[in-house]
């Protein structure tokens, strides 16, 4: 039993791991978002692209 519980242990704490890294990844993805939008405004701005 004590080796189930340690398997069920590491399960948990892979899953843990992976949610915050998608946590992390998701807020990386919306700073880039961000990022963009601000570039693509001030070319639209100064006349680039249009």
């Amino acid at each position: 039993m004590g080796q189930l519980q340690q398997t069920m242990d590491k399960i948990k704490s892979r899953r843990d791991e992976l949610r915050q890294k998608r946590r992390d990844i998701d807020e990386i993805m919306t700073e880039l978002d961000n990022v963009e939008e601000t570039c693509l405004t001030r070319l639209a701005e100064i006349g680039v692209g249009t």
